[in-house]
């Protein structure tokens, strides 16, 4: 298995109390409601992609977003933020030997 290093996302929380995150991608050009989100819980951070199991390990361009959501399930506008990423695995060299000298 290969090694993805981690990238962070960070936000500064919501002026609401008593809320939880939900944070959103897309390869497209914006991030809208009821797409690819997961709910993060009341953090102000993640670490892709490990803490969300179904975020698209690809590399290119992608719109990142977070909203605000309150225990009744309402939820704020989605902050966005687009950028490059690449969490693809290089393939593996192949062959390896050991001879004499």
């Amino acid at each position: 298995m290969g090694k993805i290093l981690p990238k962070v996302a960070r936000w500064q929380p919501s002026g609401t109390p008593e809320v939880s995150y939900r944070f959103y991608w897309a390869t497209c050009k914006e991030v809208r409601h009821n797409l690819c989100y997961a709910d993060v819980g009341a953090v102000t951070e993640i670490r892709l992609p490990d803490d969300i199991s179904t975020f698209p390990l690809i590399a290119g361009k992608i719109v990142l977003g977070v909203s605000a959501v309150t225990q009744s399930g309402n939820e704020s506008d989605i902050t966005t933020v687009t950028g490059d990423i690449d969490f693809t695995i290089p393939a593996a060299p192949r062959n390896l030997r050991v001879e004499d000298t």
